[in-house]
Order: structure tokens, then sequence, then C-alpha cells
């Protein structure tokens, strides 16, 4: 009878320690949200109710086996891994993830979609219309969906994070870099990117042995760190030794790769002048 009794008690402190509370989710992943929030425009506190309503504070089967902690559907246009559970209707397909960040990630994707682009014009601290608006939009089916949010955000004051990623938020924001490429051996350029929006605009100086250009343009961001667009200019360049001023145009990609300590800009554009003459151009730099 000793034995039974012991059992079920460690039985029961074992469980108890395995599950995530409240608090504990909280104090693990309120760095995720606040990270989401200042790249893609979503509330730290909407990002985290939504995470504790549909993951049971991490306990979920479908958070702490595949990573998925917003409860978000395959759907046709999700390529990766999958796995089935029992929903509103038995075995749907639900989206599996390597890791949580990759959950954080994808929700802020998944809310870029067009039925959600009505939230971004809510102001970014008013978590209640940002609630109420993806009740509004279909994201859960249940009718309390949006005072359920309100409840949590407001019981464990997640609004607090909402002013940490305003102040932290770096949204929109200026940018320097200085590369070496082909056929431009030196490059010096100044981005201005703006995440919420999705756009950047640029500006840039660049050498090679024959002529110097100056260029102006604007992209699209496509994620947080690849971008499409493009330019027009001019190059200044020496022919039958006089200086000739010829204009320039062409379609501009950048990729941004990040490390711990620097961010290196991987630009691939492919340039023309008025008479169609195709010059493609790379150039390698790093941005400060």
């Amino acid at each position: 009878m000793v034995y039974r009794i012991v059992a079920v008690f460690l039985f029961f402190s074992f469980y108890s320690t395995a599950q995530m509370s409240r608090e504990q989710y909280i104090e693990k992943y309120n760095s995720l949200a606040i990270s989401q929030m200042s790249s893609n425009g979503i509330p730290a506190s909407i990002i985290l109710a939504q995470a504790i309503l549909e993951s049971q504070n991490g306990n979920s089967d479908l958070a702490s086996k595949s990573n998925n902690h917003f409860g978000i559907k395959c759907h046709s246009s999700w390529n990766g891994d999958n796995v089935f559970h029992d929903d509103d209707e038995k075995q749907e397909c639900f989206r599996k993830y390597d890791k949580v960040k990759e959950s954080y990630y994808d929700h802020s994707v998944f809310l870029k979609g067009r039925r959600y682009q009505f939230l971004y014009d809510i102001p970014i601290d008013n978590y209640k219309g940002w609630a109420k608006g993806l009740k509004k939009a279909g994201y859960a089916t249940n009718p309390k969906y949006a005072s359920l949010l309100i409840r949590i955000i407001e019981d464990n004051n997640l609004s607090i994070y909402d002013k940490q990623g305003v102040e932290n938020q770096d949204s929109s924001y200026f940018v320097s870099g200085f590369g070496y490429g082909w056929p431009y051996l030196l490059r010096q350029q100044l981005l201005y990117v703006n995440h919420r929006k999705e756009f950047l605009l640029n500006g840039s100086v660049s050498a090679s042995l024959d002529n110097i250009t100056a260029q102006v343009g604007m992209g699209k961001l496509f994620t947080e760190n690849i971008s499409l667009g493009v330019n027009i200019g001019a190059a200044l360049l020496k022919k039958d030794n006089q200086l000739l001023i010829d204009p320039i145009f062409g379609i501009n990609s950048k990729f941004v790769l990040e490390t711990k300590n620097k961010k290196i800009v991987i630009d691939l554009m492919l340039q023309s002048n008025l008479e169609f003459d195709l010059t493609p151009v790379i150039s390698i730099g790093l941005l400060h």
C-alpha cells in the first residue's frame, strides 16, 4: 500500500513539474513575441495571448510534439512538415515545425494574408481592436475568442510587452554600408528600411576602373531580409577624352545575412543603359 502511495505521489509530482505554467511560458517566450512585433507590426500582447490560448501554455500535444503554438492548419499553401490532430473535425492537418521560433515567425507570415490586412490599420497599442479583428477575420471559430484573448492579456499584464516592443521597435530605420563587387570595385550605399510598410529606399555611389555611378531606387520587402526593386541613375564615364553622363536603370535584389554581430548584404542587379546594353552587377558588403 505504501509503495502505491509513493508511486502515485511521484507520478503527480513528475506530471506537475513537466507541465509549464502560464508565468513560465510568458517568461520563456516574451522575447520572441517582442521580436515579431518589431519586425512585423503585430502587438506582442496579441502574439503571446494567442500562443497561450492555442498551445495551452505550451503544454498541448500540438505544441509539445510539433512546436505549433498557434494552432495553424496546413492549408493549400503549406509545403512543410505536417501532423494530424482532431480539432473541429477529426484528423485535421496542422503545420509542424522544428523549433518554436519557426512557429512564431510563421504566425507573423500567416497574418500577412489578405483577409488579415485590415488589422494593420489598427493602432499597434490597441490590443482589444486586434483581438476583435482576429475574431472578425475568422482566425478561430470560438465565438468568445476575442474576449478570451483580452482576458489573458489583462490578467497577465501582457500589454507591458507592447510598450517594450514600441521602445525597441526597428520597423523603420536607416542603415549604411560599404561593399566590394563587380564590375564596380567599390560601393557605398544608404538604405531606409520600413518593415511595417514592407518597403525600402536606397541610394548608392559606385566606382569601377572606367566610370562612377550614382543611383536611387526602391524595393518591396518579401521577407525581413529579402527584397526586390528597381533602380535609376546615371554613370559618369570618360570616352574619347570626354566626360559623358549615361542614364542607367535596373532591377535590384538584396539579401541580408545576419550573424551575431554583423549584417552582410548581397546585391544582385541587372543594369542597362538607354541602348539596352545589359550588365550583371554583384556586390557584397557590411551594413551598420
